[in-house]
């Protein structure tokens, strides 16, 4: 397994007595700065940068104000599960953003509606076969 890991400028080191460290560290830079580091890193950008983002940002997870790390933890726990689950739903009911929703409401309340008759449909079969 190969890392790819970004890492700032820091100047000239010391590697005197380092060898080791030394290759590893030239060939991490040498990854990332090829092909496939940089697709890796735009995919980073893309599936997880952009996430915590609109978890921090918009979701105002930036400033919470909660007593101990894990009521915090918690928070950011139950933050980010929504927000995967928004994803999820996202890609079945094929719809872009939750502002989508809103020019589908007439939509929405026909497929919900049609789904509830479908069940009790359902129910009630089963009910006159066992009654």
């Amino acid at each position: 397994m190969r890392s790819y890991i970004p890492e700032p400028e820091r100047g000239r080191r010391n590697w005197q007595g380092k060898a080791a460290e030394k290759k590893a560290v030239y060939g991490n830079r040498r990854r990332v700065r090829g092909a496939h580091g940089k697709r890796l890193m735009r995919q980073r950008g893309e599936y997880i940068e952009r996430s915590f983002a609109h978890l921090y940002e918009t979701g105002a997870m930036r400033r919470t104000h909660l007593r101990g790390r894990d009521n915090i933890r918690k928070r950011i726990l139950i933050h980010a599960s929504a927000f995967n689950l928004s994803l999820v739903l996202r890609g079945l009911f094929q719809v872009g953003t939750p502002r989508g929703f809103q020019g589908r409401k007439s939509l929405v309340i026909t497929d919900i509606s049609a789904w509830i008759d479908t069940l009790i449909t359902c129910f009630t079969q089963r009910w006159l076969a066992f009654g």
